[in-house]
């Protein structure tokens, strides 16, 4: 399983927490366009924090 973002800025962290707070794992990885392989996880509802440009936005996910 994987989570794909898109962005029209380009990438500079994204960090993928529990809902406790919990750092999953962080990706530095520098695109517009990121795959992240969640088949590792729980399942379970996770938060992903992206960062680009100074500018940040946290979304939630379910893995089933």
């Amino acid at each position: 399983s994987t989570v794909t973002i898109a962005s029209s800025q380009t990438i500079d962290q994204i960090v993928i927490t529990d809902l406790s707070g919990k750092v999953i794992s962080i990706l530095t990885e520098k695109g517009m366009n990121q795959t992240i392989d969640v088949s590792d996880l729980s399942r379970g509802m996770y938060l992903v924090k992206v960062s680009s440009q100074g500018n940040q936005i946290t979304k939630q996910f379910v893995k089933e």
